[in-house]
C-alpha cells in the first residue's frame, strides 16, 4: 500500500503492487526523478524511514528536494509507504 500526499492527481491510497507501481511510473513520466541521495536511514522490526533527496525535472526546470519515506515491515517484507515531501505544493504542481 502506498500513501501519496498532496491535492494533484496522484494523491491517495494505492492498494497492491501492480497499484504502486502504477504511480512510481506515473511519477517518473512526468517528472524524470532520480534518487540524488540517500541522507539517512532509520531501522526496526516493524517500521522503517529513508531520508532521501531526489531531483525532478518538469517544463525545463529543474526541482531538487529531500523526501521523507516511512515503511511498515510486515513478515520481512515492506507493506506499506508513506511519502513526506519538503514542499507538497511543489511536487502537486510538478504532477498535475
Amino acid at each position: 500500500m502506498f500513501h501519496y500526499f498532496g491535492h494533484g492527481p496522484l494523491a491517495g491510497v494505492h492498494r497492491g503492487k501492480p497499484a504502486c507501481l502504477a504511480v512510481l511510473k506515473q511519477v517518473r513520466e512526468k517528472t524524470q526523478r532520480r534518487l540524488v541521495e540517500i541522507r539517512d536511514v532509520l531501522v526496526g522490526e516493524r517500521f522503517g524511514i529513508v531520508i532521501a533527496v531526489e531531483q525532478f525535472e518538469r517544463d525545463g526546470a529543474t526541482h531538487v528536494l529531500e523526501r521523507l519515506l516511512r515503511y511498515t515491515v510486515r513478515d520481512g517484507r515492506l507493506a506499506e509507504c508513506w511519502i513526506y515531501d519538503e514542499d507538497q505544493g511543489l511536487v502537486d504542481r510538478l504532477l498535475a
